[in-house]
């Protein structure tokens, strides 16, 4: 009998022990199974999170994404900390964009750390991008996981080895499929397609490039310190290893931070950070200085009120910009600068703009006053001489389409990426119309159509002309790479 009653007991300590852990645990939700977004459209997704453990959880949060494209398919990993916040709470991921249509499968995995390892494995999603807004066929299909005990190590590598497999059936499957379809005839589509990847795996390089920076790093540790949850981050990677990124943060009670900067050759460079807090504190070291104060009150007193403060901070030094309307429609603005505490550097600029119209218009009145006068009242002349044409000086084309492309290599510099793809290709069209004795600039078609008449090589020509094209209207995301290849071809023909 006692017997019966001790493993009754150990029985039901077990279940209860059972219970209670299980009543601490981490969930993701996720609405649907499949995404659909248009192309050149960020593929932000909401993930679901419950906490229900008596704390914050801070873990790994990883991605594993397969692309796939008529040519081949691409599968890349990711990983970030992030903090899951205690209770229920939405979680924004950017998976990114692509400029063409495309189908991503991507999983998601949670580890943490929490009396052992443990982790949150989502069932495979899949993200379309489409043309149209007509092919988006999102519909509710929600699933959900909970965290488990994390796999031991042989495990993992059977599960790696099994994923491996699989990808290589759905790769040799999806050859054999497109073997039978027939081949696409625009040379260009497909060169679309393999630049878009490629730039692709550029940003995913560029990420890893950022999560390695231990600077980084500890800038946004401060930020999940002080309570703060990054929501999204923007990243615009020239090479695997250089561009400029934004990380977004977000409080519960709204409050929002930002820690920017640029990457070159995998070193930080003109990292900022700003919260609203610091804003705060700016703002009201400002307010408490005295010249300021007289300055508003000047205003004030002439029925000025401030309707916009713009606040930026670059390191140490923090400018302020406060505008102010009246009621007359008038405009102020008041700049300063703080730089170690200390407010430095108070401007007041005022529109002048009505002052302005008014002598233009007097200027106007005069001077049509003056005209009307000397027209009516003028002698006429009684020998007229005919003006000899001046002889124009003879265009010198070549010049001017070399300083066109140096324009343009500027213009890159600057990051006026639009801009210095469209001086490029008008060096070319310059040089090539005034060569071929066309007396004028022409257009693309033109140009190539008058050449293939003189059975000349225009295949790099169009190329250089497509791509410059793409980037004026927003279809292809300029590089580094195509824009030395364009400005050489330039360079070699013009020289």
């Amino acid at each position: 009998m006692k017997t019966t009653e001790i493993l009754l007991t150990i029985f039901f300590l077990t279940n209860l022990s059972l219970a209670l852990a299980a009543t601490e645990d981490i969930t993701f939700t996720l609405d649907q199974k499949e995404y659909y977004f248009k192309t050149g459209e960020n593929a932000n997704i909401n993930l679901a999170t419950e906490n229900t453990y008596s704390k914050n959880i801070t873990g790994k949060l990883s991605t594993t994404m397969t692309q796939g494209t008529n040519q081949q398919s691409t599968t890349s990993s990711n990983s970030m900390p992030i903090t899951i916040q205690q209770g229920k709470t939405q979680l924004g991921i950017n998976f990114g964009t692509s400029s063409t249509q495309a189908i991503w499968k991507t999983k998601l995995s949670f580890e943490y750390f929490e009396k052992e390892n443990r982790a949150i494995n989502m069932n495979e999603i899949t993200i379309y991008f489409v043309e149209e807004e007509s092919e988006k066929q999102n519909e509710q299909n929600q699933q959900q996981s909970s965290s488990e005990q994390q796999q031991s190590e042989q495990q993992k590598q059977l599960q790696e080895q099994m994923d491996q497999m699989q990808q290589q059936e759905q790769q040799t499957s999806q050859k054999l499929s497109n073997s039978q379809k027939p081949q696409d005839s625009s040379a260009l589509k497909k060169q679309m397609q393999q630049q878009a990847q490629e730039q692709q795996q550029a940003q995913e390089e560029f990420k890893k490039t950022l999560e390695q920076n231990q600077q980084l790093q500890e800038e946004h540790q401060k930020m999940l310190d002080k309570g703060y949850e990054l929501k999204d981050m923007e990243m615009n990677p020239t090479e695997n290893n250089s561009g400029d990124f934004k990380m977004n943060y977000k409080k519960e009670n709204g409050n929002q931070a930002q820690i920017s900067g640029e990457m070159e050759n995998n070193k930080l460079k003109n990292l900022q950070t700003v919260s609203e807090e610091e804003k705060q504190e700016a703002l009201n070291k400002l307010k408490e200085n005295k010249e300021f104060q007289d300055i508003q009150k000047k205003l004030q007193n002439k029925n000025f009120q401030n309707n916009d403060i713009k606040i930026e901070k670059d390191q140490n030094e923090t400018t302020i910009e406060m505008k102010y309307t009246s009621d007359k429609n008038q405009t102020a603005t008041i700049t300063a600068k703080i730089e170690n505490q200390a407010v430095q550097d108070i401007k007041l600029e005022k529109d002048n703009s009505f002052n302005l119209w008014y002598w233009i218009i007097i200027l106007t009145l005069l001077t049509a006053t003056t005209y009307f006068l000397y027209t009516k009242y003028k002698p006429k002349p009684i020998l007229q001489l005919i003006p000899q044409p001046k002889k124009e000086k003879p265009f010198n084309y070549k010049k001017t389409a070399k300083q066109l492309l140096t324009k343009s290599k500027k213009l890159f510099q600057e990051k006026k990426y639009k801009d210095a793809y469209e001086k490029n290709a008008q060096a070319i069209r310059l040089f090539l119309s005034y060569k071929n004795n066309l007396k004028k600039e022409t257009t693309n078609d033109e140009i190539i159509k008058h050449l293939k008449i003189k059975n000349q090589n225009t295949k790099k020509l169009k190329e250089c002309f497509d791509i410059c094209s793409l980037v004026e209207f927003a279809k292809y995301s300029p590089n580094s790479k195509d824009f030395n290849k364009i400005t050489t071809f330039a360079e070699t023909l013009i020289k």
